[in-house]
């Protein structure tokens, strides 16, 4: 297993609901990055061993380190864009098989060329089952996958 396959088993209870039991996802590359603000930055191929998510539900954070997870404002869709650029099994579900887009977005996450070769940590979360249907201002993310990632690999 290299650093760009790896895989935590994440079993979190909320409201009596595991969510993310065993995500897995292997980190293909994306495209150069630039000082431009729309840089593929890596895709996501579910590898299978985990319990099906509808896409509406994942977020991508990256960080310096692993994170638990985070709270997060009602309408904050993350620092990058995602993109469900294959969808091969139940449509709008990231099933195994499916590839999910990072994208850099102008008003979120921009990384520049000084930035390649850095140290991050790519954190995958869902949104809690709890919080899918709530009107709070706040909503509860939680990581279900992490690995170390290096900027522009």
């Amino acid at each position: 297993m290299n650093l760009h396959h790896a895989m935590i088993s994440a079993a979190v209870l909320a409201g009596g609901c595991t969510i993310g039991l065993e995500q897995d996802f292997e980190v293909r590359p994306g495209s150069a990055i630039t000082d431009g603000t729309n840089d593929v930055l890596f895709q996501l191929e579910n590898v299978g061993g985990n319990a099906p998510e509808s896409f509406e539900y994942f977020r991508v954070e990256i960080d310096d380190a692993p994170t638990d997870g985070g709270l997060f404002a009602r309408g904050d869709d993350g620092p990058v864009t995602l993109e469900l650029v294959e969808d091969g099994g139940t449509v709008g579900v990231v099933d195994p098989g499916d590839v999910i887009r990072v994208v850099e977005r102008p008003d979120g996450m921009n990384l520049s060329i000084s930035d390649r070769g850095r140290s991050k940590h790519i954190n995958v979360m869902l949104l809690g089952p709890n919080q899918r249907s709530s009107d709070a201002l706040t909503r509860s993310w939680q990581t279900v996958w992490t690995s170390p990632w290096t900027v522009g690999e």
